[in-house]
């Protein structure tokens, strides 16, 4: 995001961008195939890594130029690509396969589960009452996303609530 708008907007709408470079880590990459000119790699990376420009430093460094032709994720958190529902499904195959949002979700996504201590805090969650009048959330939980948090009132999914920039939760979404 360049100014908060997608870079890859800015550019299709006729615009330039200068995207500056970031740290990002390349746990392994694996070169699966090479029919001339297409190559196929498997990488496992950081969060924040862009694919497209990983191409085209590979291609600048092979002295020459490269763009992805095509680009498939296999995991994202805990969730793999092999425990998906494949296309396309019918909806009583989608019905099936549909799970209720438990902790362990969020915990795959690597977001902070608060439980609610009382029935009392769940019922003014739902009805949309002020965050920062719930004291359980003055907690700072330690997770890799600090700034989203999930609620659950006796392993119910409440809400899920963000952090701005000056540490105030609000709203991301109620499940009433």
């Amino acid at each position: 995001h360049v100014g908060g708008k997608r870079s890859s907007d800015i550019v299709r709408c006729g615009g330039t961008v200068e995207l500056k470079e970031r740290p990002v880590t390349i746990y392994s990459i694996e070169l699966v195939d090479y029919v001339p000119p297409f190559a196929r790699i498997n990488v496992h990376c950081s969060s924040g890594t862009y694919i497209r420009s990983l191409a085209r430093d590979i291609g600048k460094l092979a002295g020459s130029c490269a763009c992805l032709e095509q680009l498939q994720r296999t995991q994202v958190g805990g969730f793999l690509l092999q425990d998906a529902l494949p296309l396309p499904f019918t909806p009583c195959e989608l019905q099936n396969a549909l799970q209720p949002v438990t902790p362990e979700v969020f915990t795959k996504l690597g977001i902070a589960c608060i439980e609610i201590e009382t029935g009392n805090e769940a019922c003014a969650i739902r009805n949309g009452k002020p965050l920062y009048q719930i004291p359980l959330l003055t907690a700072q939980p330690k997770t890799e996303k600090e700034n989203t948090a999930a609620l659950f009132f006796e392993g119910e999914f409440i809400a899920v609530i963000k952090k701005d920039a000056c540490g105030n939760w609000h709203y991301g979404f109620v499940n009433n």
